[in-house]
């Protein structure tokens, strides 16, 4: 009897421990289970970006600002100011009607334009060759006024441009090279303000027409070169090149 009670003993304990084994193995993970995986890069899925907000959409605190297209108006309007309208003007004009674009030269007002100052002062010079002893007296007269007023005009406020022009008018007098043009830059020779360079450049024309009856400018000229002082070396260098152009005349003139 004990031994049949200990038989069942162990049959019940081995039955509970069958029991407790399969219990456990329900509930426990199964190690043959592979652990998820990672996605490979490729696989990895990103959010798509949010795409910009387009301008018009941004507020703005500070107000509108004009727009490019606004800003390429504005540009355009400058350029269609041309400042070389009237210079281009005048030279086809010149080119085109030779003697009968004088009109047009003797009108142009050189403190206003400079670049069409330059275009007509040359072209009346050139004209003078052809022109008529009429003709020829026009341009010698607006040449002489044109020389005197912008020398006067550079000593103003407003002296923009003006000593080129004079002596340009210097350059075209003396291209008309006739007896009145060599007297009207004589005069102008004696004038004591007209600057230093400015008559150094008469003498030499003077001395190349062979303006001998402009000796007495000349000599004052010489005069008026020898007071004057010079505060720097580029000064030196002017009133040597007036001297040296003064003696040159006196001495061909004075034979």
């Amino acid at each position: 009897m004990v031994r049949n009670g200990r038989a069942y003993a162990g049959i019940a304990i081995f039955v509970a421990f069958l029991g407790v084994f399969a219990w456990r193995t329900q509930t426990a993970p199964n190690a043959r289970t592979p652990a998820p995986r990672a996605p490979a890069s490729e696989e990895v899925t990103v959010a798509p970006k949010e795409p910009p907000t387009p301008p018009s959409a941004i507020s703005n605190d500070f107000g509108t600002l004009p727009s490019t297209d606004a800003a390429a108006t504005v540009d355009a309007g400058d350029d269609d100011e041309n400042p070389f309208a009237d210079q281009e003007a005048l030279k086809q004009a010149l080119a085109q009607e030779g003697l009968g674009a004088l009109p047009k030269l003797l009108a142009v007002d050189v403190a206003k334009d400079g670049y069409a100052a330059a275009v007509a002062i040359e072209g009346l010079g050139a004209l003078a060759a052809e022109a008529t002893p009429g003709d020829r007296a026009k341009i010698r007269g607006r040449l002489t006024e044109i020389l005197r007023s912008e020398e006067k005009r550079s000593g103003g406020a407003d002296n923009r441009g003006a000593a080129g022009n004079a002596s340009m008018a210097i350059d075209a007098l003396l291209a008309v090279g006739d007896g009145d043009a060599a007297k009207a830059l004589a005069k102008e020779l004696a004038d004591p303000a007209i600057p230093i360079h400015h008559g150094t450049t008469i003498v030499l024309g003077l001395t190349k027409l062979n303006a001998a009856e402009a000796l007495p400018e000349i000599r004052d000229f010489a005069k008026r070169v020898g007071n004057e002082r010079a505060d720097d070396d580029f000064e030196k260098q002017v009133l040597a090149e007036a001297t040296e152009a003064c003696d040159k005349a006196i001495a061909a003139f004075a034979k």
